[in-house]
């Protein structure tokens, strides 16, 4: 149904493992939308590709903050939601056809979490 693209793992961790507050640009297309942000990094953390259709607890158990944008990188549409609402966000976000992709954030805090691209489709 979709596919994540993690910043790094998208796994949240314990009391006491070592995490990197790191600036990351995660909005780098040429549009007033360009954007930098705050990202945590666990010590040791490996790139993941979520099974496509898969939504990480790290993702279902957190105020989100969603948004579409098209191919010029320019918002179409925005949420915010709780977590458990993401697919069915997404879901909507994809019916119209000008989205390309999908950006979503930890509303409190604002760090980015994931990009999330439109579903190939099936041969």
């Amino acid at each position: 149904m979709l596919g994540l693209i993690p910043n790094v793992s998208l796994e949240d961790v314990t009391a006491g493992e070592r995490v990197f507050l790191l600036n990351f640009e995660h909005q780098p297309g040429n549009s007033p939308y360009r954007s930098r942000h705050a990202i945590f990094v666990k010590e040791g953390a490996e790139e993941a590709h979520p099974d496509q259709g898969t939504i990480p607890a790290s993702i279902t158990s957190r105020l989100l903050s969603v948004r579409a944008f098209n191919e010029a990188h320019e918002i179409v549409d925005a949420e915010i939601i709780e977590g458990t609402e993401v697919q069915d966000v997404i879901a909507k976000f994809f019916e119209n056809t000008a989205v390309d992709y999908i950006h979503l954030h930890y509303a409190r805090r604002g760090c980015f979490a994931a990009r999330v691209v439109r579903p190939e489709p099936k041969a």
